[in-house]
């Protein structure tokens, strides 16, 4: 994953754009003299996808053995301090998007997934254990508060012992194994603090954490990318202890060039694993290459090496073996390598051998191709999963494997667990692989597509406990449904290709990720315990609220059932029969043991009502109400099954007996009470009820009863029809059977009721109103409710059925005017009278205003009071000036001053509507002398071609503020900006817009200024190029630069370079007299190129553009130097010019006192550290045309 944002290929201060610095590599790409097609399966015509081999078949007719990897030394390596004495690093500020690099895929046509579990899990999801924050937005740790600055989180973590251990893009964090944080958040560079270069000083991300469980190390890396070289950055604690001191490394990438995407690491005995995917110049695919590290020489703290392969451009995303559980693979195992193969329906592995002490006889081997069922990747490997309440669609990672490839050895069988994303209809799911016997010939033991429903379930990840049960832990999102975290699981003797324990929810969905952000997880992580080796831990990110660059994490842990339990064949321990009775329900338990939890199933006939359901724990229930005629033996039998030795197979008697003699009993009904001319569902509960043999009867004829049915000897249900006209308040339900009648239990009847009139129909604001209201069917309970606010109800009391009475305590801000008055009760809500809420006049708007003589002016007055007040005014108002009420509870002053009226003039403003008293404001009007009028001095630009937008426009002067810019000929005036000083604006101007000048004047309170003059030039006005800034730059690298001049055309304006070969990209038009651009010279450029600007007016004149050129080395002298002394140097070659820079591999030299003496020549001191290391060490220059070659010196 790659990171585009304030983040370039680029050395920050020192060398320019790496894809230009560097030589690109071809894309053609070639194996050990293996040339691959990119794609060689092609959908075939019409539209079908490629005939395969069946499932399971593995293909090595593609497979070669590579030698002679490619061996890198580290560029440095030292042990750190203790974490917790180290400093956290400084944090990167903005906000940054981490791209992914899209890995090429096939393009074939749709398929049907043949392997797709289309049902979810009967049994229920084991609970989960722990269920805690881990890094993500307001997460607090010792180290402070965490806020997202990056998206997505590439969320992982692994467990140790004691701790648990958890990165996310930019930090880390240490937990205890009960949840809680003991160190972190910090920035992953904390890690290199001290280290100096690209690891101490970035802190790129895509990181990974592993616990090394051989060692009792913690593994911790991430990439340096902002700056050259490209790094990895690996960091292995000296003990046990994450948070004690850690053995640090950097590694190159193996072609410098070459930019290191998506690393993935992995344990196994003889190397720590590593898989890329590689980016020729930083911009190509270049293929995926897996790296090993000399993990004996870094678990001690020594120099080490690594050897890769590059497996060319046909595969990328491929992940290495990653060691579970206590056994260690067979002695000399290579480490096996997985991808996605060629088409839909393959994956393609390799098996990497490393020699450290003969690097020669390294191998890799392959690819062998696995066929497995076909499959559509998900949003066609792009971008399509929907979230609730947006549009915004997130990524999918189709195109490649998801982290961990977890690998287990059980002495009988070696396992590899994997998952990938795919698409099932209109959802998603995880389509899951387990490997076995990969140390010969890799076979597909069993394979599955999870998406039980049409949500979308994607960015999964996979582990095996040491029983061999699975844990898948993924995100789900839909159009209807925020993303979640959940979980699912399947046991070692379950159905191949099934998850059977059911679904788990670790995080709800609570928000939806927006604002144009479509990046999601990259990854996640389930890791197993090394303790028990049972307990599964998965991290992965989710939205708290909907919002951008807000995710959180979430760490849980769970077990499956029945791991770390010796295996144990099934066998059944409950009795062999039971009685059930026609028309009881009936229950009986079959009980199991056995490990794993066997599964149980019925086979037989049962009697009508009667149903059997496995329970997923090792027991199973049969249960129901026998029907009417079912009574007599059933012979059935049960099996257990879990998948160790023989299933087991009880035959079993069921016997059914007829009907209890009992008369049959009622003691609840729910609802109990209706409504007149409804119908409504009601369920009786009592005993002794029979199935078909049970009638409900109502002492009302008022109501209708029907549709009874008798779920069980306790319980009914059944469908009341009250008619409209039902006299009786309540009825008396009983309940029939054979058998006897049972007694009766009440069913209250209500009426709907209805209003007449209301007395003491109005009350006032700020008081309490006893009211009386008439109608008809008043019973309680009962309310009242009106329409508007403000008014509470109390002391309601129901007097009879035609009248009762309440108290309205009216608020003083209650809603003013009629308000609706209903009563409620069980039969319905009545219609409505009204209550009328008066209150008292107020004036409710300021008590001054301020006018100027000779402009007019106008002030609202506002009152409030029901029924609407009348204003009026009093007192002596200036010349000019008057009062209107407007009727509507608004008063307008308004007019203009006569010249000589300025002054203060008190006056007062009155409020009545006859309720309470009236309102009196004093009021003061202020009138003030005449305003000054605006003054233009200048403007700037003073002209524009026609059809050309001018941006900005500046007039400056005086007496500005709030002025307008009057209208002009065929010139659109916008964005207006307005101080004392200065106005600003854009002038738009119409392709047939009168030639010639125009009169630029504005307005304000004060008047119209006087004018000054604005141009409007033909088209074909020709532009001018007065300033190039910077005017020089380096060979094979862009310069941003600046032109400065006139008449620039916006979407017309090319630029020409000329003289030298330079190409000009990026070209923007700020302006009529600005433009902006990046020039980029050829690698082999010389001298100076022109550059001019093209309108539809023509051409500018020139401005130069000098070329820097890539500095060589061709000697040093002297060529070795002694430890301890310092050595004056003198190198030559060509292309020096000030400043200029040197730099020398390995630690121990400082480099000073740089002089250029001229182009050719310069020197320096070496100052060499007593403890330098003795050997050849390669020396280079760099300047603003870039690095040099390198010379040798000696070290003795």
């Amino acid at each position: 994953m790659s990171i585009r944002s304030s983040r370039v290929f680029c050395a920050a201060a020192v060398v320019c754009c790496l894809a230009t610095l560097l030589v690109v590599v071809s894309q053609a790409q070639t194996t050990k003299g293996h040339s691959t097609p990119r794609f060689s399966r092609k959908a075939k015509a019409g539209g079908q996808a490629p005939s395969s081999p069946q499932a399971g078949e593995v293909d090595l007719s593609r497979s070669v053995q590579q030698t002679t990897p490619t061996v890198s030394r580290e560029v440095n390596h030292d042990l750190s301090p203790p974490l917790y004495l180290i400093p956290p690093a400084v944090r990167q500020g903005g906000q940054r998007v981490h791209d992914i690099e899209v890995l090429p895929r096939p393009n074939v046509a749709s398929v049907v997934d043949s392997v797709v579990q289309r049902t979810g899990p009967t049994r229920r999801a084991p609970a989960t254990l722990l269920n805690f924050a881990g890094i993500g937005n307001g997460f607090t740790g010792p180290a402070g508060t965490f806020l997202v600055n990056s998206a997505p989180p590439d969320t992982n973590g692994d467990v140790g012992p004691n701790h648990y251990v958890q990165v996310v893009n930019t930090d880390f964090a240490i937990f205890n194994k009960s949840g809680t944080a003991v160190f972190g958040p910090t920035p992953i560079n904390t890690l290199w603090s001290g280290f100096g270069g690209g690891c101490q000083n970035n802190n790129d991300g895509d990181p990974v954490v592993i616990y090394d469980p051989i060692a009792d190390r913690w593994v911790i890396s991430q990439f340096s990318i902002s700056t050259l070289p490209y790094l990895q950055c690996v960091a292995i604690s000296k003990t046990g202890d994450p948070t004690g001191a850690y053995n640090r490394y950097s590694f190159p990438s193996a072609i410098p060039s070459d930019f290191p995407d998506y690393p993935k690491m992995s344990v196994w005995p003889d190397a720590y694993y590593v898989t890329f995917n590689m980016f020729a110049g930083g911009v190509s695919f270049s293929g995926g290459e897996v790296c090993a590290y000399d993990r004996a020489k870094m678990l001690v703290g020594l120099a080490a090496t690594q050897q890769c392969f590059n497996v060319g451009f046909n595969y990328g995303g491929l992940l290495a073996s990653d060691l579970d559980g206590a056994q260690l693979p067979p002695a000399g195992s290579p480490n096996y390598v997985l991808a996605l193969g060629l088409s839909n329906n393959d994956l393609a592995f390799w098996k990497f051998h490393v020699d450290w002490a003969i690097p020669a006889n390294t191998t890799l081997t392959g690819p062998a191709v696995i066929t497995v069922a076909a499959y559509n990747a998900l949003c066609g490997a792009g971008t399509c999963v929907p979230q609730s309440g947006t549009t915004q669609k997130l990524d999918s990672l189709a195109d490649r494997l998801m982290f961990r490839l977890s690998y287990r050895n059980f002495g009988t069988h070696e396992s590899l667990l994997v998952n990938h994303s795919v698409a099932v209809g209109a959802g998603g799911g995880v389509r899951w692989y387990e490997i076995r016997t990969p140390g010969t010939t890799p076979t597909v033991f069993q394979q599955g597509t999870y998406a039980p429903d049409s949500s979308f379930r994607w960015m999964g990840s996979m582990a095996m406990d040491t029983s061999g049960n699975i844990a898948l832990g993924f995100s789900t999102s839909s159009s209807t449904l925020h993303p979640e975290i959940r979980y699912t699981g399947r046991l070692a003797g379950d159905p191949a290709g099934q998850m059977t324990q059911g679904e788990g929810t670790i995080v709800s969905g609570a928000g939806s990720q927006n604002g144009g952000l479509n990046r999601w997880g990259d990854y996640s992580m389930m890791a197993v315990d090394p303790v028990d080796d049972c307990t599964f831990w998965y991290t992965t990110e989710a939205i708290p609220v909907n919002g951008s660059f807000n995710w959180v994490t979430r760490i849980a842990t769970f077990q499956l059932p029945g791991c770390g339990v010796a295996s144990q064949a099934p066998a059944i321990t409950s009795a062999n029969h039971t009685t059930f009775t026609v028309g009881l329900a009936g229950s009986f338990t079959v009980t199991t043991t056995g490990s794993p939890t066997p599964g149980i199933s019925e086979s037989g006939a049962l009697p009508s009502g009667v149903t059997f359901h496995d329970n997923g724990n090792g027991t199973g229930t049969l249960s129901g109400t026998p029907g009417v005629g079912t009574n007599a033996t059933y012979n059935i039998s049960f099996t257990a099954a879990n998948g160790v030795g023989s299933n087991a197979i009880q035959s079993f008697t069921l016997t059914v007996n007829p009907s209890a003699t009992l008369p049959p009993t009622l003691t609840n009904i729910i609802p109990a009470s209706g409504v007149t001319g409804t119908s409504l569902g009601v369920t009786l509960t009592g005993t002794n009820f029979i199935v078909g043999l049970t009638t409900v009867t109502s002492t009302t004829k008022g109501i209708t009863v029907s549709n009874v049915i008798v779920a069980s000897a306790t319980q009914l249900t059944a469908t009341f029809t009250i008619v409209a006209d039902a006299a009786k308040p309540n009825s008396s339900i009983s309940v029939t059977t054979p058998n006897g009648t049972s007694g009766g239990i009440n069913f209250d009847i209500y009426h709907p009721p209805t209003l007449s009139s209301i007395a003491q129909n109005s009350g006032v604001a700020g008081t309490a109103v006893n009211v009386t209201l008439t109608g008809t069917f008043f019973r309680t309970p009962i309310t009242v409710g009106l329409s508007g606010t403000g008014i509470t109800v109390s002391n309601t009391v129901v007097q009879s059925a035609t009248q009762l009475t309440a108290t309205f305590t009216i608020a003083a801000n209650a809603s003013l005017g009629p308000q609706n008055v209903t009563v409620n009760n069980p039969g319905g809500t009545s219609n409505a009278v009204t209550f009328t809420v008066n209150k008292a006049p107020a004036v409710t708007s300021a008590n001054t205003a301020t006018f100027v003589v000779g402009t007019a002016g106008m002030f609202s007055l506002t009152a409030t009071g029901f029924p609407t007040p009348s204003l009026s005014e009093s007192g002596s108002l200036p010349s000019g000036v008057t009062f209107v009420d407007n009727h509507n509870g608004t008063g307008t002053l308004s007019g203009t001053p006569a010249a000589g009226t300025a002054g203060v003039y008190s006056i007062s403003f009155t409020a009545a509507n006859g309720v309470g008293s009236n309102a009196v404001q004093s009021f003061t009007l202020t009138v003030n002398a005449a305003t000054q009028s605006p003054v233009l001095n200048t403007i700037s630009p003073t002209s524009g071609q026609a059809g050309q937008v001018v941006s900005p426009v500046t007039l400056s002067g005086s007496n500005l503020t709030g002025a307008t810019i009057n209208s002009l000929n065929g010139i659109a005036i916008s964005n207006v900006v307005a101080t004392a000083s200065q106005v600003t604006a854009t002038f738009t101007i119409a392709a047939n817009a009168p030639l010639g000048a125009q009169n630029v004047s504005v307005t304000t309170g004060g008047g119209t200024s006087n004018t000054v003059s604005f141009t409007v030039l033909a088209a074909g006005t020709p532009p001018t190029l007065t300033l190039l800034s910077p005017s020089r730059g380096p060979q094979g690298k862009g310069t941003n630069v600046t032109l400065t001049g006139t008449n620039f055309v916006t979407g017309q304006s090319t630029l020409n370079v000329t003289g030298a070969s330079v190409v000009a990209s990026n070209v923007i038009v700020v302006s009529s007299t600005k433009i902006t651009a990046t020039l980029t010279p050829a690698a082999n450029a010389t001298g100076t190129a022109q550059v001019s600007v093209t309108t539809p007016g023509g051409t500018s004149g020139a401005q130069p553009f000098d070329i820097y050129l890539l500095p060589t080395l061709t000697g040093i002298s002297p060529v070795s130097g002694a430890r301890g002394a310092n050595v004056s140097v003198t190198l030559t070659g060509t292309n020096f010019r000030a400043p200029q820079d040197c730099g020398i591999s390995g630690a121990g030299i400082t480099i000073v006192n740089i002089v250029v003496v001229n182009s050719t020549t310069l020197t320096a001191t070496f100052q060499i550290s007593a403890g330098a290391a003795t050997g050849v060490r390669t020396v280079f220059t760099v300047n603003s045309g870039g690095k040099s070659n390198t010379v040798n010196f000696t070290v003795n």
